[in-house]
């Protein structure tokens, strides 16, 4: 088979790529390691001097040049271009230590194993053809109810119906045609799927409620309406548009996570953690295909611990769902070149169209695909076949992602064709009031020309459009090493992680050396259009709430780089220690360890440090947190807050009482305090030095708490008498026990158990390098032996024994068997490769 090389370029001779392997290859392992070394040591020196808070360069004017020019807004610029000089030097010498590594050896017949679409054989269309009909029958009708009509509640079974006959169609075909549709996971794949899951579970949900104990100004709106469709009172159409001209139907899947676990802040947030802990299946997945099982563990522990995932899968927005969508897009798409299945296609579109139904990042998925339609179309492009099968795959691609949008986008465009656009206009990069307040009026207006798009204004100079594409690219790559961008959303680290940005560096280079390869290309394209579409052209970059959808590829690069790493290290100890010691596993159980752990630091004790609640939030978490018999005081000192009430208790989501206290009553003493219960005053600071004086006086036995902003200036005070809990004092082991009675209990325990399961099943190592049974047509007859450990040779002359295993399936050069163990209770899949011309005792079986 010819090699990915030859099928791009045809001649292999003239390429200068193979002759590069071949001097990377003749570096000695020894060199390759030091090499490693000195990679590893500029990158981490990197990312010290970057964030290192005093300057240590003397080109001050050069400096403050470039960052008047491009606007660029680092605090110490020089360190920041030093350290990323560092950084991009540490990563090109790693690339070329572990240009051969055996992560990327993979051909791409075996990666993309494209083929002509199956023949159909004694099949009838009349099966498939009346759905396919009667699908685009009523999508057409609802088509056209959206384009003349308001659509109504029952408008929803027109789309649901139509979905439901054409996806049967095409999944008849793929059946008839002998494609296999089941999942073929092995019971190890799921095993470590669930574990995987359950510690997303529990690291997602730990203070769910409380972490973070703010809300932001606009997450309110996403709570009331998810709400309200939980409650059914909700009357927009789930084609329309929703909070801040989202689509509605991302409020529907908020709503109906939380009619289900509850109607509350807890059920709110879970309907984010949800969606974006279901991409790890697709992650490990993808990391296991397309470079090995090491690959997907890692790369999905360090996603479900890193702090920029929890961040965006803890808040209420819909940004979680975009993440879902795109990567099952692709992981379908890669589903359907790998079974050479048009139903995988049509599933690929399904979930591209999904993607337009929620976040406005979730479009991404719909350009990632097309392009790797391109990369696939161009390899086997000199090949014969596979041209038929990619054209009707994108055929069908297109058919499921036209069916999900079409209905949203065609109902935008007729009733609210601004709303349609709005999210794409408002955050583009050459938005007139942002470019002013970067360079100032004087200089926009005198050289640029204004045009209008809605009510958006966007100036047309190229001067600028370049300085601000410019801008836009150093802050975005900058924000993913550089923690000063990251100032919001409860973030506090990178967007490549607090520790996993060194091996983020290292993936990315290694990949950027492979690019063109079918290991590197899907995930390099994937990772840059979305840094160019959601944060270079967009205003205010980097954008973490745009850029979600490449969290993924960002965990998928840091597990490369942590595999690679260990990978050398393990090379260079097993040369130099003549140890039994399994270097391998236990250097990456340590690696998985200090992820986790500094993720989960970073997020759950770093960020509450810097994101600290105003006095409001602090009310709010002290009624959600207490019970009903713990009043709430606040006192005021003027009218317009007599009949203020805190956000929460205004939305009922709270148990405690709450009510407003005039600061007149606390000086002339008539104010009363309930004795002998629980309850908190707050007031705000610059009233603490009238006010705390009489509280000492009067209730000497409480305690008396400063509440401080992220720069630790007062804010606030709280008066605590008695057993108050507020949100800013929860302790680990407070955590520890609500996490152990909340409704993540519902989901965890079963999946424990099936993992359990999964993992009871794997079968013990088989290797049988000898087989002599006599093999009859269609039996096979031998021993019941036990397959307990690894045996060199069966013991020759099988006689017929107790258990008769059943010839499954015969192909041209072997055949595989189905073995089943009556002691141990497993299953062995064998290829038993005869060759026909040797003597079938020589023969040889591998475990499957």
């Amino acid at each position: 088979m010819r090699s990915t090389t030859e099928d791009l370029n045809g001649d292999s001779k003239t390429n200068l790529s193979l002759q590069k392997s071949r001097n990377l290859s003749r570096l000695a392992p020894d060199t390759r390691f030091y090499l490693f070394l000195i990679a590893l040591t500029l990158v981490v020196a990197g990312q010290i001097i970057m964030h290192r808070e005093i300057p240590i360069d003397s080109w001050q004017d050069m400096r403050q040049s470039l960052n008047d020019w491009l606007r660029i807004d680092a605090k110490y610029l020089g360190n920041v271009l030093i350290g990323m000089a560092c950084t991009v030097l540490g990563g090109v010498i790693f690339a070329i230590s572990s240009y051969k590594s055996e992560l990327i050896k993979k051909n791409t017949a075996d990666i993309f194993p494209i083929s002509s679409v199956p023949i159909l054989r004694r099949f009838h269309f009349s099966k498939w053809i009346w759905r396919t009909l009667l699908g685009f029958g009523l999508f057409a009708v609802l088509i056209i109810r959206a384009v003349n009509y308001e659509l109504e509640f029952f408008d929803i079974f027109f789309w649901i119906f139509s979905i439901i006959f054409i996806s049967s169609a095409i999944f008849r075909y793929d059946k008839a045609s002998g494609v296999t549709l089941s999942p073929t996971a092995s019971h190890r794949e799921i095993g470590i799927i669930i574990l995987i899951l359950i510690a997303g579970f529990l690291i997602g949900t730990y203070q769910l409620q409380d972490i973070p104990n703010v809300i932001k100004g606009d997450e309110g709106s996403f709570f009331e309406t998810a709400r309200y469709i939980a409650d059914g009172e909700y009357r927009g159409s789930i084609f329309g548009f929703g909070v801040y001209s989202f689509p509605a139907f991302s409020s529907y899947i908020q709503g109906a996570v939380m009619r289900i676990f509850g109607r509350d802040i807890w059920g709110w947030r879970f309907s984010s953690v949800l969606p974006a802990l279901l991409c790890v299946i697709p992650l490990y997945l993808l990391g296991k295909d397309f470079f090995n099982r090491w690959v997907g563990v890692i790369s999905s522990i360090i996603y479900i611990s890193s702090p920029y995932y929890l961040s965006f899968a803890r808040l209420g927005y819909n940004n979680s769902q975009a993440i879902l969508f795109v990567i099952f897009c692709v992981w379908f798409f890669y589903q359907g070149l790998k079974r050479n299945s048009l139903f995988y296609m049509y599933l690929g579109g399904i979930a591209s169209g999904l993607g337009f139904l929620t976040y406005t990042s979730g479009k991404l998925g719909i350009m990632i695909v097309l392009a790797l339609f391109g990369y696939s179309f161009l390899s086997i492009l000199r090949r014969k076949g596979g041209k038929r099968f990619l054209l009707i795959a994108l055929l069908m691609f297109l058919i499921g992602t036209t069916i999900i949008a079409a209905p949203h986008l065609t109902y935008g465009a007729s009733h609210n064709p601004e709303g349609l656009r709005k999210k794409l206009v408002e955050g583009l990069f050459n938005n007139l009031d942002y470019t002013v307040g970067l360079f100032g009026e004087e200089e926009v207006y005198q050289t640029s020309t204004i045009t209008t798009i809605d009510r958006y204004q966007l100036i047309k100079n190229t001067i600028f459009i370049k300085r601000l594409l410019l801008r836009g690219f150093i802050r975005s790559f900058l924000g993913l090493q550089f923690d000063e961008f990251c100032n919001n959303f409860f973030l506090s680290s990178p967007l490549a992680g607090p520790f996993t940005v060194i091996f983020y560096v290292l993936g990315l280079y290694f990949l950027l050396a492979h690019f063109w390869k079918p290991n590197g290309f899907p995930f390099l394209f994937w990772f840059f259009s979305g840094m160019f579409f959601l944060s270079i052209i967009s205003t205010y970059p980097p954008r973490p709430a745009h850029l979600v959808p490449i969290i993924p590829i960002l965990a998928l690069f840091s597990g490369i780089g942590v595999c690679l790493s260990v990978e050398q290290i393990t090379q260079f100890l097993t040369n130099k220690i003549k140890s039994r010691i399994q270097w391998q596993p236990l250097l990456l159980l340590l690696c998985s360890i200090t992820i986790l752990a500094v993720g989960a630091k970073q997020y759950f004790v770093e960020s509450p440090k810097i994101y600290r609640p105003n006095i409001e939030q602090v009310m709010n978490w002290a009624g959600m947190d207490n019970p009903q018999e713990t009043k709430i005081y606040y006192i005021y000192d003027s009218e317009t807050l007599a009949e203020w009430v805190p956000y929460f208790f205004r939305l009922e989501l709270t148990q405690s009482e709450f009510e407003s206290v005039p600061i007149s009553s606390v000086r002339n003493g008539t104010s009363v305090w309930p004795e002998g219960s629980d309850f908190a005053i707050f007031f705000e600071e610059y009233n603490a030095a009238e006010l705390l004086p009489l509280f000492k006086r009067e209730l000497n036995l409480a305690e008396f708490i400063t509440l401080r902003d992220r720069d630790e200036r007062p804010i606030g005070r709280a008066i605590v008498n008695g057993e108050v809990i507020l949100s800013t004092t929860v302790s680990f082991w407070r955590g520890v026990g609500n996490l152990l009675t909340s409704r993540i209990l519902w989901i965890v325990l079963p999946l424990f158990a099936l993992g359990f399961y999964q993992l009871y099943q794997i079968s013990p190592d088989l290797n049988l390098q000898k087989l002599k049974p006599g093999i009859t047509a269609g039996l096979i007859k031998m021993r019941n032996y036990p397959f307990l450990v690894s045996s060199k040779s069966m013991p020759s002359g099988i006689p017929t024994g107790e258990t008769t295993e059943e010839l499954s399936r015969s192909f041209e050069f072997g055949f595989f068997l189905r073995l089943r163990s009556r002691k141990t209770k497993h299953n062995y899949e064998l290829k038993v490769a005869l060759n026909h011309q040797e003597d079938p005792q020589n023969s040889q079986a591998d475990q499957e």
